[in-house]
């Protein structure tokens, strides 16, 4: 897929890839190496108790320390080289999009956070972040709308400033919301996490202990092989209900 996407737009230097799936970037890493082409992981994370929040707000808080511990081991396990960068700093700091296009090897200027300002090829992708891609009214931010549903409906996030049309933000957890005490494993986790940011001290010179700490926290490969079963399942039988459609 990304060869064709060169070879169609020639003019294109790099492709961004936002697919969160640990599974999917170790596929198509393994690809790209095949092809001779560079890649560059970015684990954009949320600490626990910010993640804790977002699901609670889903309604999806059953189970969330689980989620985020099983993420991040399998992430440990499946993904080389890879750099990170809390959701809050990347939009609250001005300089931490600067640092980490120059992490990558990309220009950064003026104004590039705003990305709906620019013609997007979008490939799926994520419908919150796409909507804003479109002018508002026309058929395809309508579309978005009606995907958005219910669970995050647009009137809903025009009447919180923080979710306004065209804007980044971050909202900090509320002073309602009881978040669940956070254990020893996940503590180690984000002691990891914070170690391999862009902006960390300790990301270079102290990268024989990180490397010691992920191996330990990385997921067993059995717990990869069902991870991979448990995808092959859901692609037969999306593939099944395609067919029948």
């Amino acid at each position: 897929m990304y060869n064709t996407i060169f070879e169609m737009f020639p003019e294109t230097s790099f492709i961004v890839d936002s697919s969160k799936d640990p599974l999917w970037i170790y596929d198509r890493t393994m690809e790209l190496a095949a092809s001779d082409i560079a890649v560059k992981n970015v684990l954009i994370w949320k600490t626990p108790e910010e993640f804790f929040v977002s699901m609670e707000k889903r309604k999806r808080a059953k189970g969330w320390n689980r989620a985020w511990c099983n993420y991040h081991k399998l992430y440990f396990r499946l993904v080389r080289d890879w750099c990170s960068v809390t959701y809050r700093k990347l939009v609250t700091s001005a300089g931490t999009l600067e640092k980490l296009c120059d992490e990558v090897g990309i220009s950064c200027f003026d104004g590039k956070s705003n990305y709906w300002n620019k013609v997007h090829h979008t490939v799926f992708g994520n419908t919150s972040a796409k909507i804003h891609l479109y002018q508002q009214g026309s058929n395809r931010f309508q579309q978005c709308q009606q995907e958005l549903g219910e669970h995050e409906s647009l009137e809903k996030l025009r009447s919180e400033k923080e979710h306004a049309y065209r804007t980044l933000y971050y909202r900090p957890g509320s002073s309602r919301v009881v978040v669940p005490r956070v254990n020893g494993r996940m503590r180690e986790i984000e002691h990891i996490l914070i170690a391999r940011e862009i902006e960390s001290s300790s990301s270079s010179g102290n990268e024989t202990e990180v490397s010691l700490v992920i191996a330990k926290l990385r997921a067993s490969r059995f717990i990869y092989l069902i991870n991979r079963l448990t995808r092959l399942l859901r692609t037969v039988s999306l593939k099944a209900r395609l067919g029948h459609s």
